[in-house]
């Protein structure tokens, strides 16, 4: 990406970032938009390369995985998932007005259903790719990947493998430890992994 691409990426992602956005490990306003940017530029990167007509992201917070996913494969289909319940004393119906209203004015073809994955069987329809970035609990994982197994052969799990500098509880073993045992349980699953500059990586599971 040439320095003129990238500066119109930032200044794209500036434009659509949600004002009440809080992350719970970054500051938010422009410090944050910086420590966020290779986030959301490998799921652009991501759609550039698998080129996806149509797209199911489950856990949808504001809308910037959506407007990164249509920046990197213009036209796209998308459906998005979220169950918008308040986590950890963060109202969340801001963020779904916020996403909703970035799908609206970006022109993005789709919708946003409210609902919890976990009571959900099926997802009807095929999605040429899933992202998974939903419940981080392992049983909430577990089930929305094969929620997503059942209508995709291509599936994203965000946040796989996080390491943090500093020891804590890292709420994010989880997921790494959901998307093995999916992958103990089906052999013929094939995992990739693409680092993400800073303490993340995307799992990208060929099914």
């Amino acid at each position: 990406m040439s320095d003129e691409e990238r500066e119109h990426w930032l200044s794209e992602l500036r434009r659509v970032w949600c004002p009440d956005f809080v992350h719970k490990m970054q500051p938010m306003g422009a410090r944050a938009i910086a420590s966020l940017e290779p986030h959301y530029a490998a799921r652009r990167d991501l759609a550039r390369r698998f080129k996806p007509k149509w797209l199911l992201e489950l856990g949808v917070q504001c809308g910037h995985g959506a407007f990164a996913f249509h920046y990197g494969s213009p036209g796209l289909h998308y459906l998005g998932i979220d169950s918008y319940a308040d986590t950890d004393g963060i109202p969340m119906d801001a963020y779904r007005q916020h996403a909703a209203a970035l799908l609206k004015v970006e022109g993005i073809n789709g919708s946003i259903i409210q609902a919890n994955t976990a009571s959900v069987e099926r997802i009807h329809g095929e999605y040429d790719m899933v992202m998974v970035d939903g419940g981080h609990g392992f049983s909430y994982c577990y089930h929305d990947l094969e929620l997503a197994a059942r209508c995709s052969k291509l599936v994203l799990v965000d946040d796989y493998l996080v390491k943090w500098k500093r020891p804590r509880k890292n709420r994010y073993n989880d997921v790494t430890r959901a998307v093995q045992a999916f992958c103990q349980g089906h052999p013929d699953v094939r995992l990739e992994t693409v680092e993400i500059p800073g303490a993340w990586s995307i799992a990208i599971l060929h099914i």
